[in-house]
């Protein structure tokens, strides 16, 4: 297994309050994810996360292909969100999302730990990169920034 990290930064036009209350439930994403098709929350584990699936589309060198993430979603209520998602094949990400408050509004920071098998990586952290940076954009617009 290969590995490498993401980050971004943005800042939004709302509470920290109001923007971690968004994060804190998958389902959300759908709107704002690029590569994201829908959400469906398939219940949660006795360590308090919740469980979804996700599938996703996107192209691969030109060619469309499918495929669904699981993810388990965790926050402390406190603005902290922690994701881990896996994928076929052997793709594997922990994600941790803080919003924080910024000026008058708030500042998201979030860091993806990438595993991926070593011919999979680069495309999964170029991909990924874009479509989480397209993502906190998103975030922007909805919170009309």
């Amino acid at each position: 297994m290969a590995h490498g990290t993401l980050e971004h930064t943005a800042d939004i036009a709302a509470s920290p309050d109001d923007v971690a209350a968004f994060l804190a439930d998958l389902v959300n994403y759908a709107g704002i994810h690029p590569m994201l098709v829908t959400v469906r929350r398939v219940g949660g584990g006795a360590d308090g996360a919740t469980k979804y699936l996700a599938p996703h589309r996107m192209r691969l060198h030109g060619v469309p292909i499918r495929f669904t993430c699981r993810v388990e979603l965790r926050t402390d209520g406190r603005g902290t969100v922690w994701t881990h998602t896996r994928q076929r094949p052997g793709i594997d990400m922990r994600a941790t999302m803080t919003v924080r408050p910024h000026g008058d509004g708030s500042r998201v920071h979030e860091r993806v730990e990438v595993r991926a098998p070593r011919l999979l990586l680069r495309t999964v952290l170029r991909d990924g990169g874009r479509s989480h940076a397209q993502m906190w954009d998103n975030l922007r617009r909805h919170f009309g920034g």
